[in-house]
């Protein structure tokens, strides 16, 4: 289970939290804009979906609330 603390790490508001998958699964909820995210990847070997597919999704959505 992950908190965001420091909004300006992330262009999600602080208090967005949620959880990241030993296979890749990543869970966003965030109630300032009452939204949820839930995305699912199995792969064992998910290693680039924590450092590169969890932030662009989070971030593609955030942007998407902007528009």
């Amino acid at each position: 289970m992950r908190t965001l603390i420091d909004p300006t790490k992330s262009k999600s508001p602080a208090g967005e939290f949620g959880w990241d998958g030993a296979a890749g699964a990543y869970v966003l909820a965030d109630p300032k804009n009452h939204l949820a995210v839930f995305y699912v990847q199995e792969a064992v070997e998910s290693g680039p979906a924590f450092i590169h597919i969890h932030p662009t999704l989070r971030d593609l959505v955030y942007e998407a609330l902007e528009a």
